[in-house]
């Protein structure tokens, strides 16, 4: 291609290269047209290729759109996890799940959330003590967080296998509290995650018991565990299950969003070789 194109003869032309052989090239090419496109004119060329009778080209419009998609999902996480004033706690456990679950559909996922809760609702849930049985009865389990199963940890996988971190039930317990309009505070303490109703008692999700305060001290010593700082513990621990498992793509896709959270300039700054791309 041409180096003295203008910009918009160069998107013709890389849509050319969309349909090359080597996937290294039509990668290349990708790349290049979301690096010069506004949002405004990529999805107007998404259009056009998704209408074309190419089947590559219908390929690549797909690939297009999930890249988007997914770079949409880091950007909003991104901004969660260093501003404690986004605090809707469902919107950043949705984005977590996409930065593992990428193909999964947001709209979906606020459904089968938003369900749950209804659920919780019409059982008649008042107490912290009420929340425990309820989760008790539908056999919600605590996984170990020693195991780093990243299942356990997307908000729409424990509610479809009803086995969860700590950390994860406890902020669906809050958000079920949100709606039924009692306090909580997500709190840890002895290296294990409870959440607290701010008075009296909190809920061992491990056990699914209500536990009476007996040690104020202890409890107000404990860490508190806001919705920005609930984001980070989380990604933190998905960055360790895609390093653990050698899943690259997803080193790179939550690296990227550390590092613009973090306002690194490169990958490199937060994470060694093979992962920074760098060897």
């Amino acid at each position: 291609m041409s180096l003295y194109l203008n910009k918009k003869e160069r998107i013709p032309a890389l849509i050319t290269l969309l349909e090359d052989e080597d996937s290294s090239v039509s990668s290349a090419a990708m790349k290049e047209m979301l690096r010069l496109s506004s949002m405004e004119r990529i999805s107007n060329v998404i259009k056009k290729m998704q209408d074309s009778t190419n089947p590559k080209l219908r390929q690549r419009a797909h690939q297009l759109q999930s890249i988007i998609k997914i770079r949409a999902v880091r950007t909003r996480l991104s901004s969660r996890l260093i501003n404690p004033k986004r605090k809707d706690l469902l919107s950043g456990l949705i984005e977590l799940h996409l930065l593992w679950y990428d193909r999964d559909n947001e709209e979906n996922l606020k459904n089968q959330v938003n369900s749950f809760i209804a659920k919780a609702r019409i059982s008649g849930l008042e107490t912290f003590k009420d929340i425990a049985v309820f989760f008790k009865k539908n056999d919600f389990i605590t996984a170990k967080n020693s195991e780093l199963e990243p299942d356990s940890y997307c908000i729409g996988s424990v509610l479809d296998t009803k086995i969860g971190t700590d950390i994860l039930l406890c902020s669906i317990i809050a958000l079920i509290a949100e709606s039924i309009k009692i306090e909580y505070s997500i709190i840890a303490f002895d290296n294990k995650f409870f959440i607290y109703d701010n008075k009296n008692c909190y809920i061992d999700p491990m056990t699914w018991k209500t536990k009476t305060v007996t040690n104020k001290k202890k409890i107000n010593n404990s860490k508190r565990f806001y919705p920005d700082s609930v984001f980070r513990f989380i990604i933190y621990q998905l960055l360790v299950c895609s390093i653990c498992t050698a899943s690259y793509r997803y080193v790179y896709t939550i690296g990227n969003c550390l590092k613009n959270a973090l306002k690194e300039k490169n990958l490199s700054d937060i994470l060694d070789a093979p992962y920074s791309g760098e060897v």
